[in-house]
């Protein structure tokens, strides 16, 4: 069998009832083939797993700072996953850097970038830790920069980078009453890993706390005038194969959103035998 490209509406392999495309934001890594060469673009495994396991198709989106890149990334994907990853810079939220530790400029103002111009649209979005904070960044809100500091009394919040694995469970996450979250987990309060030492301050336009830790440090946040639009502090991505297997709803209703925002940007591909070309070449002739 041949894959062709078609554009015939009758075999459309990109309709409602298909598996949709969602995009996953990467980091920058270290060329660890030649250390002089250029940077590299990528992303744990465990996002890709999880995406999968919800009934996605993955895509990693390249670190382009191309306005019109970016647009066509939001117009091809269905629904989007922010990642976890680096700190956020500071000035991202009008702060000086007084706590913050390593920052990546190019993917804050990647996936800056990346942000305004899903708000134009209704696709479904997913932020897990670092992609949780950048969305609350990027709506105006503000981060602690870094708990332990500025909130003493707080839970350690490191605790699966002392014990270094991320199916552990560190504190259990309390999930309020009406909230979106509630809905798909089904649940008051569900186990979590805990991998950052920043933390949600103030919330950003049109964002609301979902679900707190004990200390009260913000675990969740969610913005109900979208269809889908959900940020969580912990990695769930490793925790619904191992410890806590009721987190495989979230990436499941998060794809099952994006299933209804099915972009028309990709061509259609189908499988077409050597038979039906010759047809097709006939009919030409």
């Amino acid at each position: 069998m041949l894959m062709v490209v078609s554009s015939r509406g009758h075999r459309d392999m990109h309709d409602k009832t298909k598996t949709p495309i969602i995009g996953i934001t990467a980091k920058t890594l270290p060329n660890d083939l030649v250390e002089w060469g250029p940077t590299a673009v990528g992303i744990f495994h465990t996002y890709i797993e999880a995406v999968i396991a919800g009934g996605g198709v993955p895509m990693i989106l390249p670190l382009s700072l191309d306005d019109d890149v970016i647009g066509l990334l939001v117009e091809s994907c269905d629904g989007f996953l922010f990642t976890g990853g680096d700190d956020i810079d500071p000035t991202k939220y009008n702060e000086k850097n007084l706590h913050a530790g390593a920052v990546d400029p190019v993917r804050d103002t990647f996936e800056l970038k990346l942000l305004t111009q899903i708000e134009h649209t209704n696709k479904p979005l997913l932020g897990i830790c670092r992609g949780m904070q950048m969305l609350n960044v990027a709506r105006g809100g503000t981060l602690y920069q870094d708990i332990p500091l500025q909130r003493p009394n707080s839970l350690d919040h490191s605790y699966t980078k002392k014990v270094q694995d991320y199916t552990i469970l560190s504190h259990d996450v309390l999930i309020d009453s009406g909230t979106l979250l509630k809905t798909i987990l089904e649940t008051d309060s569900i186990g979590a890993n805990s991998q950052h030492h920043q933390a949600v301050k103030e919330l950003g336009t049109n964002l609301v706390a979902s679900a707190t830790a004990e200390d009260g440090v913000t675990e969740a946040i969610e913005d109900p005038t979208k269809p889908f639009v959900v940020g969580v502090q912990c990695h769930p991505e490793t925790l619904f194969a191992s410890t806590e297997h009721r987190w495989l709803a979230l990436f499941e209703q998060f794809v099952a959103a994006c299933r209804g925002h099915h972009s028309s940007a990709l061509p259609n591909v189908i499988a077409v035998s050597p038979e039906e070309i010759e047809l097709e070449l006939s009919a030409i002739k």
